[in-house]
């Protein structure tokens, strides 16, 4: 009887077993990296100031001397080349400039990019891309503005941007001149005005008058 309980007593002292196991530590994921694309998106759309509406656009007085930017809303800045391939085949310059006139935020997380690119003698046309930013893909064009003249022909474009529900519209004025001798001495314009509406990425022509000499 008495080792019965001198067993028992010996069992119910033996210490219990107070190892736990250790919690495993979960760290959070890192993000990855942006890719090369993404960071000359990041690049190419710092160039660009904010522009406030309504804005005229026009490339009449448009002086392509770098000295001019400053004085020159129109002039914009220089886009290095190593960037142009983002706009895909909506811009060739083969080698010519391109310049970064403006942007204007739009609904859905996009921008209209109004962009300086190569014209008839030198970058004077300026187009409007519709950038999405989440994809950096161009889901339309516009083109705002455009001068240039010789031996008595010349075609001016001006564009008139200002907001509307869910987009933009735009009012374009454009004149086209040729000369009617061989002298230079008489000369007919036509005049004619478009006005485009840009709304669900799309840019129609809602408005058109009929051209006037």
């Amino acid at each position: 009887m008495f080792a019965v309980l001198l067993l028992s007593s010996c069992q119910s002292n033996t210490p219990p077993d107070t190892s736990a196991t250790a919690d495993t530590a979960v760290l959070p994921s890192t993000p990855s990296p942006p890719d090369s694309t993404t960071l000359q998106l990041q690049e190419l759309l710092t160039l660009y100031p904010l522009l406030k509406l309504p804005i005229k656009v026009s490339s009449q007085k448009l002086d392509d001397d770098p000295s001019a930017a400053s004085s020159q809303p129109m002039h914009g800045q220089l886009i290095p080349p190593r960037l142009l391939p983002l706009f895909g085949e909506y811009i060739e310059a083969n080698g010519e400039e391109v310049f970064a006139v403006g942007k204007i935020p739009l609904p859905d997380h996009r921008l209209a990019l109004l962009t300086r690119v190569p014209g008839e003698y030198f970058s004077s046309r300026i187009r409007l891309f519709v950038l999405a930013e989440s994809t950096g893909r161009i889901s339309a064009d516009l083109e705002l503005a455009e001068t240039f003249g010789d031996a008595g022909d010349a075609y001016i474009r001006t564009s008139l941007v200002e907001s509307a529900p869910g987009g933009l519209s735009v009012t374009i004025q454009q004149q086209t001149c040729h000369p009617l001798d061989e002298e230079l001495t008489d000369i007919a314009c036509t005049d004619s005005v478009l006005a485009y509406q840009l709304h669900n990425q799309l840019i129609r022509v809602y408005r058109k008058k009929a051209p006037s000499s």
